[in-house]
């Protein structure tokens, strides 16, 4: 087989083949996620897990101090009295204060038990639905033994959260317009991401949907407002800066990151030169949006949403390999397209590439200096953008 056919058709890559790699790669993830729990429990070490920022954020909120979270001494000794085998070193909230509703009734369990049901919560729901979604519920250890969910779970990051509320969303947008737009409202949490839904449902005409991610996304806001008081605002936005400093200054985030910015910076770029490259790629990246939604037409649907999750992936400079569980909406739409009308030129092989991303993307970079991440979702969203097509009767596909 010729190297053209062999991205563009990948005979070889199979359903049977697909089951038993995943089911082996499911053992090796559960072996290591033990591994790193025993050595939790053991006292040996402790693994990076930016959920406590979240609980005691929530603490802070309980005790009357929600805006005490977005201050680093304030949030580090909290972190230091409930976790004291991670010490100080995770000081940070850079959230907006919507997400406090959520941390705030985590705050009132015990640190493990928060974690477990936070992480839980996202990664069954993220499964289910795209295992629903694909038609795979006979064989969800495709889904369980994803790595980017695997590792989002075990940090205790928001993506599967997102990734759930993403599916659910692109599933009800011809059927329940309003309800998807209501759901699309809680990627408020993400503004990078928020950003994007507006100007996709303007440019589709979706009114209904837009009107129900609005209503959303205000009333998440105002309610944080009325709850928590307005000084957390000024807070948040007080973080942002602080956020980009770092991700400027410390070297040692940038084979994590998952951005052109962190690419750029890893190879040896100066901080004007790694931004240009970031403008120059997202660029890139709003055109192949905006040609995967030209190509769909009208037919609005799920395909949409991986169209937006991918271009949404690669426009904040502040992206991190946890990130990826994100790509459980690309990877889950575009096995259920394939299966439906066969896949398009390419994208096997790039739901193959998707799907292992988070796995080797910061070994990789910290072996080589290069990172493969942001380069893969920009050939992933073309690749996508290029097989988008109208859904039948405008159900989407």
């Amino acid at each position: 087989m010729s190297l053209a056919g062999l991205w563009r058709d990948a005979d070889w890559l199979n359903a049977a083949r697909v089951r038993g790699y995943t089911a082996v790669l499911a053992l090796v993830m559960l072996g290591g996620s033990v591994a790193g729990a025993y050595q939790l429990a053991a006292g040996v070490a402790a693994p990076r897990v930016d959920f406590v920022s979240f609980w005691a954020a929530g603490r802070l909120g309980l005790a009357g101090h929600a805006a005490d979270a977005w201050h680093g001494p304030a949030l580090a000794a909290v972190i230091a009295q409930a976790a004291p085998l991670l010490g100080e070193r995770y000081g940070e909230f850079f959230y907006p204060p919507p997400f406090l509703l959520i941390c705030v009734p985590l705050g009132l369990l015990p640190y493990p038990v928060a974690w477990v049901l936070f992480s839980g919560a996202g990664w069954l729901a993220t499964v289910f639905l795209a295992a629903r979604i694909t038609g795979w519920l006979r064989a969800p250890w495709a889904f369980v033994a994803f790595p980017g969910a695997v590792i989002c779970a075990l940090s205790g990051q928001t993506g599967l959260l997102l990734s759930a509320s993403l599916l659910l969303a692109g599933q009800w947008l011809n059927r329940r317009p309003l309800l998807a737009g209501l759901v699309l409202g809680a990627l408020v949490i993400k503004p990078h991401l928020a950003v994007l839904v507006p100007l996709w449902l303007l440019i589709t005409g979706r009114r209904v949907v837009l009107l129900g991610f609005v209503v959303s996304a205000v009333a998440l806001c105002l309610a944080a407002w009325a709850v928590f008081g307005g000084a957390c605002w000024p807070g948040f936005f007080a973080g942002v800066p602080v956020a980009m400093f770092a991700l400027r200054s410390q070297a040692g985030l940038w084979p994590a990151t998952i951005s052109f910015y962190g690419a750029a910076r890893l190879l040896g770029a100066g901080d004007e030169a790694a931004w240009a490259a970031h403008v120059c790629a997202v660029v890139v990246a709003g055109g192949a949006l905006a040609v995967g939604l030209w190509r769909r037409g009208e037919a609005m649907g799920p395909g949409d949403v991986a169209l937006v999750v991918l271009a949404g992936l690669l426009l904040s400079p502040y992206g991190f390999d946890y990130d990826l569980a994100m790509l459980a909406v690309p990877l889950s739409i575009g096995v259920a397209q394939g299966r439906a009308h066969g896949f398009a030129p390419g994208m096997k092989l790039t739901l193959a590439a998707l799907y292992v991303l988070a796995l080797v993307a910061r070994p990789v970079a910290l072996l080589t200096g290069v990172s493969l991440a942001p380069l893969v979702l920009l050939v992933s969203l073309v690749v996508f953008a290029a097989a988008a097509r109208p859904a039948p009767g405008g159900a989407g596909a």
